[in-house]
């Protein structure tokens, strides 16, 4: 139930952000929360834990983000916003998704799922 709130609030954080978003900058905000949906896929699937998992996500997006202060002079929370959306977004795909589930995105073809089950 937990980790349903914590993607539905992802949700709700990211609808906020892109309110707030320059059309200049949504290629960089679309990274952000693809890489972190990346992480927070993986972190559920190899620690078997939401918590851990959003935890390990979120960090990775505060190291990155805490880089930028220092290489840019700026820690951007519409970009934070992203990664948390991301990592709520792709720990409930683990969470939801059956085992042999893969999701990705081809630059021609978009996001995509594809289910394998090896008998």
């Amino acid at each position: 139930m937990l980790v349903r709130l914590f993607g539905l609030l992802s949700i709700l954080l990211c609808t906020e952000a892109f309110a707030s978003v320059h059309m200049l900058s949504e290629r960089d905000k679309q990274l952000h929360f693809s890489v972190s949906s990346a992480i927070g896929y993986t972190a559920t699937w190899v620690l078997d834990d939401p918590y851990e998992s959003a935890l390990l996500c979120t960090s990775v997006g505060v190291a990155k983000e805490t880089m930028d202060h220092f290489d840019y002079g700026r820690f951007d929370l519409a970009d934070m916003a992203f990664n948390v959306a991301g990592c709520g977004a792709g720990i409930l795909m683990g969470e939801l998704l059956p085992p042999g589930a893969v999701f990705g995105y081809d630059k021609d073809m978009g996001w995509g799922f594809s289910f394998s089950r090896h008998f």
